[in-house]
């Protein structure tokens, strides 16, 4: 099973229009850029996507990112954010979301609803603590990149999580 999660860093501004345009996210009101990478439950990230700039959706992200191709349908999952809108796309090739369940207007979750409840908290606790740790690396200084390193930034990312996975493991002893 793959977790996924998109995390957004800022630019620096720069007056060029160029720049500007592609990398101005109207959701987050500032210049980002954005990029996907896949975990497995265990912490281990297993993807990393080249860097998209800020106004990408995250469906159009995931969709280039061919990960739903790397999978084998009606066996391995995606486990992702509510508001990551991929389900129709995972759903036309055969693999599974796993979210945790809405109350909607129940008053209670029923035990089964529970227990997935709990199983996907502690996948994503992994999955939380490698995201952490990346963050560690402080690719983004102060929240900004100079403008001299963007062309960088895919490299900078493949390098950062490479080094990301070679840490400590985020599973304790005994948990293997």
């Amino acid at each position: 099973m793959h977790i996924h999660q998109r995390q957004d860093y800022v630019f620096l501004n720069k007056d060029e229009v160029k720049y500007q345009i592609k990398t101005y996210s109207l959701y987050k009101g500032m210049h980002t850029i954005k990029y996907l990478i896949g975990a497995s439950i265990g912490g281990i990230l297993t993807y990393v996507s080249k860097v998209y700039r800020g106004r990408a959706s995250d469906k159009e992200i995931f969709r280039q990112s061919g990960l739903v191709e790397m999978v084998e349908p009606h066996v391995d999952a995606f486990m992702n954010d509510k508001g990551f809108l991929t389900a129709d796309i995972c759903e036309e090739s055969g693999i599974s979301i796993m979210r945790p369940p809405f109350l909607r207007e129940k008053k209670q979750l029923s035990s089964q609803e529970a227990k997935l409840t709990r199983n996907i908290a502690r996948a994503r606790v992994h999955v939380e603590k490698i995201i952490q740790r990346i963050k560690t690396f402080k690719l983004v200084h102060y929240g900004r990149i100079p403008w001299t390193m963007v062309n960088q930034v895919d490299n900078m990312m493949i390098i950062v999580c490479g080094l990301a996975n070679l840490g400590r493991p985020v599973l304790s002893n005994d948990k293997f």
